[in-house]
């Protein structure tokens, strides 16, 4: 079994997210969370974020996982970064967590985009 020090023992992620964006309180959309890892990270500094991933058992195992100083802020969310309904400019900040690579298409990835 992986933890987040396993995987990232660096902590380069969010060291290359915070040289490229600021979180201060912003609210997020991450599309392909899955388990939360990054997410869990940049919470601390974000007023709120929706967090979602197609594979129900990773949004299952975020949630059992979300630090109980962070149940506010996060919500995940089942969906894919195809069929997303919020309203324009709902977020500050979009990120595809490593989910870009997983769609079936280019014709997708444009349509998720968008």
């Amino acid at each position: 079994m992986y933890t987040m020090s396993t995987i990232d023992p660096e902590g380069l992620e969010l060291q290359i997210l915070l040289k490229h964006l600021t979180f201060d309180e912003k609210r997020v959309l991450e599309i392909g969370c899955g388990e939360g890892r990054l997410t869990f990270k940049y919470a601390t500094m974000i007023k709120d974020v929706i967090a979602i991933d197609a594979e129900a058992e990773a949004i299952e195992r975020a949630r059992e996982n979300i630090p109980s100083e962070l149940s506010s802020k996060i919500k995940f969310q089942i969906a894919n970064g195809e069929n997303i309904q919020f309203p324009d400019e709902s977020f500050d900040i979009v990120l595809y967590t490593y989910s870009l690579c997983c769609f079936p298409s280019l014709k997708s990835m444009k349509k998720a985009l968008d």
